[in-house]
């Protein structure tokens, strides 16, 4: 695992950067000391859902009561008076 001074990861970002994307893993330093690493970031994602098992899941949740009745007061009437204001 090469080392790279701070100021020379400044000067040619591009180039480091390049090697970082064909696996290449750098030490940062600063005055001669490690501080960091700079590595390929890991390209796993994780798995989908099956629609199926998402659909049962969601079948399954209960609506809660007084957020329902929230959003039915929130909901209740127009915006028509606000046309009034302007």
């Amino acid at each position: 695992m090469p080392n790279i001074a701070s100021r020379d990861l400044r000067n040619h970002t591009a180039t480091v950067l390049d090697g970082v994307s064909r696996g290449e893993t750098y030490t940062v330093t600063v005055h001669g000391r490690p501080v960091a690493e700079l590595r390929r970031v890991s390209s796993q994602r994780r798995p989908a859902v099956p629609k199926a098992d998402l659909v049962a899941l969601l079948d399954r949740q209960r609506i809660d009561a007084t957020l329902a009745a929230d959003m039915a007061w929130i909901t209740e009437g127009t915006t028509d008076e606000l046309d009034d204001l302007g």
